[in-house]
């Protein structure tokens, strides 16, 4: 699962090792270090294929969500355009039972206390990213416009609102 520990620590530490042993020889075609790690450890691999799999689908779902996920409401593309986060971020959800676990939730869909959240946990990243610099200023700009339970779309609609109002 995203955001919890490796259910694959064997597996890497014998591609790690593979990986270091085929550099050691001048170069490593990743191919040839994952037919060597199962080959040669076939129960390892076969204990763990559940969470390689699993792993594997979330690595796919992640780049096709970062990709071709759409905007899902009829939210204006000015939203977008104005703060560049991504049509979706992976954000954490706590569930009703208390656990939590990351969720790809539209942009849009996101509520200033969820990127409160994400801002506080991503901070302390050493090379800042374009999303997180969007994000901050989403929050800054829209939190006059909604409460903590407010969505991004929502707080996009009342700014929209009071500008044309006023202007």
């Amino acid at each position: 699962m995203a955001g919890s520990k490796s259910k694959t620590p064997q597996t890497r530490t014998l591609i790690a090792a593979a990986l270091r042993k085929a550099t050691s020889r001048g170069g490593a075609v990743y191919s040839q270090v994952v037919a060597t790690v199962l080959k040669e450890n076939p129960k390892i691999i076969e204990a763990e294929s559940p969470a390689l799999i699993e792993a594997q689908m979330l690595s796919i779902a992640r780049q096709y969500g970062n990709l071709h996920a759409k905007s899902s409401s009829n939210v204006e593309p000015d939203l977008f355009g104005e703060y560049p986060m991504g049509p979706c971020v992976y954000i954490d959800v706590t569930d009703k039972n208390g656990s939590t676990q990351q969720k790809l939730v539209p942009a849009e869909k996101i509520t200033l206390d969820q990127g409160r959240k994400y801002l506080e946990t991503h901070k302390q990243r050493p090379k800042r990213s374009r999303r997180l610099f969007a994000m901050e200023r989403a929050i800054k700009e829209l939190s006059p416009y909604g409460t903590g339970d407010s969505t991004f779309a929502e707080c996009w609609k009342a700014k929209a609102a009071k500008a044309k109002k006023t202007g």
